[in-house]
């Protein structure tokens, strides 16, 4: 298959997620927020919309391995700490 051939797919497919978005966000409950324009209430969570995105995304593509460790902290909160821990868990 051609470059140009893969990019356009790609860029078909990326267009095609981005309409799903809309129309599925355009179904939502939604709310103001001071934040941001809107969240949008997605699975009993309520999000931005660039974040919502994001969850759709992952949720639609990231394929979860048994090996896999997922690691999650907020900014200066000792996620340096919390790695090295959690490399004691790896097989």
């Amino acid at each position: 298959m051609a470059k140009s051939e893969t990019t356009l797919s790609k860029l078909l497919a990326e267009a095609k997620f981005n309409q799903e978005c809309e129309e599925l966000m355009s179904s939502l409950p939604k709310d103001r927020s001071f934040f941001a324009e809107y969240l949008y209430q997605y699975q009993g969570f309520w999000y931005p919309p660039n974040i919502l995105e994001g969850v759709l995304y992952s949720q639609k593509h990231f394929k979860a391995k048994d090996s896999d460790f997922i690691l999650v902290s907020s900014p200066k909160s000792g996620t340096t700490w919390l790695k090295a821990l959690g490399d004691c868990f790896k097989p």
